[in-house]
């Protein structure tokens, strides 16, 4: 015979860490979503633009490299004008604070929470190297997250683009000492863009897929939703997978958002590991392009591989 259960409520139970991920996913995933609020899109929708498209806040998934070694989970980021960001990366089962990065034209600020450290540096190329693998300028990290680049700034390192019959395919210009090389897509705007130095290569970044935004009046505005940098042969240094984007506030300084921990404490550059080698220079089938680009400039784009295959991003 079977004893009654007492009054009260019912016994707690042990919920598989698996099966609780997937029922917090299939909640927030009925949770309805509220409307983007609409970009000034007009300026915005070719690979040149009057301005930057600042400021913005972005939200997706992100894998990169820190300190040597592999960082993925969700990600917050915020782009003020500067350009300066804020990135916040969130683990991606507890959704606690990992890393807070905070990139000026001028420093850099890190606040890694689960070390309880925080470096505070000048923006250089060798300290954005140490840190993250690759040296992404804050200019050149807008570019990844947008697609788009200053009309003047184009102008400025004596932009080319070459026309076929249905308009822009190629664009390249000079910055510093380097060359940025696009080969953009049937709406003008990038799906690879490699950037050379002393010819050899220095990154280069897939655009796999563009969100579309709606707007009040006219078309959509594209901007990436799935990003890849690969620097040489191996794996991609960072993965980006976009969920949404929205005009942000221009706010203080994207260091000045948030005080530093009380218990953090300061490590110097030189406790940073020296930047992985990049091995054999990977130009893959972009390279081939170009050159076919150089020999004729109206050459049409050959076929994209068949945007049905599947994607890990």
């Amino acid at each position: 015979m079977r004893r009654p259960r007492p009054a009260g409520p019912p016994p707690l139970r042990w919920i598989p860490v698996a099966a609780l991920a997937l029922l917090l996913a299939a909640c927030a995933a009925e949770q309805p979503r509220a409307p983007a609020v609409p970009f000034d899109a007009a300026p915005f929708q070719g690979f040149l633009v009057p301005r930057p498209l600042l400021p913005f806040v972005l939200e997706g998934a992100v894998e990169f490299r820190y300190r040597g070694e592999s960082q993925s989970g969700q990600v917050y980021l915020q782009a003020l004008p500067g350009p300066a960001f804020r990135l916040e990366l969130h683990a991606p089962l507890t959704g606690g604070k990992a890393l807070d990065v905070r990139l000026g034209p001028r420093r850099v600020l890190v606040i890694d929470y689960v070390n309880k450290l925080v470096l505070r540096v000048p923006n250089t190329p060798a300290v954005r190297l140490r840190l993250f693998d690759v040296d992404l300028s804050p200019d050149e990290l807008l570019t990844l997250l947008t697609g788009r680049v200053e009309a003047a700034r184009f102008a400025a390192g004596a932009g080319e683009a070459a026309s076929g019959a249905d308009g822009v395919r190629e664009a390249r210009y000079r910055d510093g000492a380097a060359e940025q090389r696009f080969r953009l897509d049937e709406h003008g705007l990038p799906s690879e863009w490699l950037k050379e130095a002393a010819g050899a290569p220095v990154f280069r970044v897939e655009y796999r897929d563009y969100l579309e935004l709606p707007q009040p009046a006219g078309p959509p505005l594209r901007l990436p939703r799935k990003v890849r940098l690969y620097r040489g042969a191996g794996p991609a240094q960072l993965v980006l997978g976009v969920r949404d984007v929205r005009p942000g506030d221009t706010g203080p300084a994207a260091w000045d958002l948030e005080a530093v921990p009380a218990d953090a404490a300061d490590f110097p550059p030189g406790d940073l590991p020296a930047p992985a080698p990049a091995g054999p220079a990977s130009r893959l089938r972009f390279q081939s392009r170009l050159l076919a680009w150089k020999r004729n400039p109206l050459l049409p784009p050959e076929p994209r591989r068949n945007s049905a295959a599947p994607s890990r991003t």
